[in-house]
């Protein structure tokens, strides 16, 4: 799906007309040059160009300590394979784990299950999840975080490329995959094959940056496409989890009152990497001293830094403006369809 600005089609999820919500502008990679558009039905919001170059992701592991918003996982990457409870550490980090070992808890049991992540990156979930004792498989599209994965935790037969995996229909308990469904150009095709891989009962657990979380006049909070392709929230994920037959969950928002540090918004930097995916002199003039001050300081000289630092993003000029409030996770939990229904 590429357009020309005006130029109607009809939303990938949902079948009904969308419409431009912003002006054109230079995404993620520089001359890469998008539209936001918003789906009349389910109300996504989704990049007028879905096609990624096959290079990025490789590329944004090989730079992503200096990446913004990908330096964290740099890291969660590095501190959890030192934790003696990594998925603890990393549930009291952000949102998308703790749902996870919320999810976790709720079972009746984990002895024998079977569990794959898709879009594992650089693989400390994977890991964190086999330090617990779950067979996990963690599963990703660029080699590079895949061979980074398997030369940290010292077991590659833990993480797989996509590939080199093999979805065997029924045989997973639960698939994992956090921060994903807004990076693929067919979300119901990802969802339609994550349910296919599940055992009778078993469960996909997906997050996404939460569409109905925008703030007032925001357009798009996520990573610039080609990173990421969508912002979705409920009524979105209900209609995909429709067109699969399945039954969604939403659970219960992680309370405020446990959580742990906040991530900052995916505010839309001018483009990060180069047409040949280098991170541009710009942004790496930018993060460079604040990424060593992430990585050596304390949580208190970051916050100070943060605040002193002069702001380094950009607006996406609307042509029709957002609704609600600060940036934040959905989470949702689908069902495989019982056969024959």
């Amino acid at each position: 799906m590429n357009m020309s600005e005006g130029n109607e089609t009809a939303c990938p999820i949902c079948g009904e007309r969308v419409v431009p919500v912003s002006k054109p502008f230079e995404g993620y990679v520089e001359g890469y040059v998008t539209t936001v558009l918003e789906c009349v039905g389910c109300r996504a919001r989704l990049s007028s160009r879905n096609d990624v170059p096959t290079w990025l992701y490789d590329r944004i592991y090989d730079q992503a300590e200096v990446i913004p918003g990908y330096g964290r996982y740099h890291r969660y990457e590095a501190a959890a394979s030192k934790h003696p409870a990594p998925l603890d550490f990393l549930a009291e980090a952000e949102d998308p784990y703790w749902h996870v070992r919320e999810h976790l808890r709720a079972q009746s049991g984990t002895a024998g299950l079977r569990v794959v992540e898709l879009g594992c990156g650089a693989g400390y979930l994977t890991y964190a999840l086999r330090q617990a004792g779950i067979d996990c498989l963690g599963v990703d599209i660029s080699a590079k975080a895949i061979a980074r994965a398997q030369a940290r935790y010292g077991h590659p037969e833990w993480f797989q490329t996509l590939e080199e995996f093999n979805a065997e229909s029924g045989a997973v308990d639960l698939v994992v995959a956090l921060e994903l469904i807004e990076h693929v150009p067919d979300p119901v095709s990802l969802v339609r094959q994550a349910l296919s891989m599940l055992v009778a009962g078993g469960a996909l657990l997906l997050t996404t940056p939460d569409r109905d979380a925008c703030r007032p006049g925001e357009v798009w909070a996520s990573d610039a496409p080609p990173v990421h392709l969508f912002w979705l929230g409920r009524q979105a994920l209900q209609v995909v989890a429709d067109n699969c037959a399945a039954a969604i969950d939403f659970p219960r928002p992680r309370p405020l009152s446990s959580s742990g540090p906040v991530p900052p918004v995916n505010e839309c930097w001018p483009p990060v990497l180069t047409a040949a995916g280098d991170v541009t002199p710009l942004v790496s003039r930018s993060v460079g001293l604040a990424a060593r001050l992430r990585l050596h300081a304390s949580a208190l000289l970051r916050r100070l830094s943060a605040a002193a630092a002069p702001p380094r993003t950009r607006t996406i000029e609307p042509v029709v403006a957002g609704a609600p409030r600060p940036g934040a996770t959905l989470a949702a939990v689908l069902r495989r369809p019982a056969t024959g229904d």
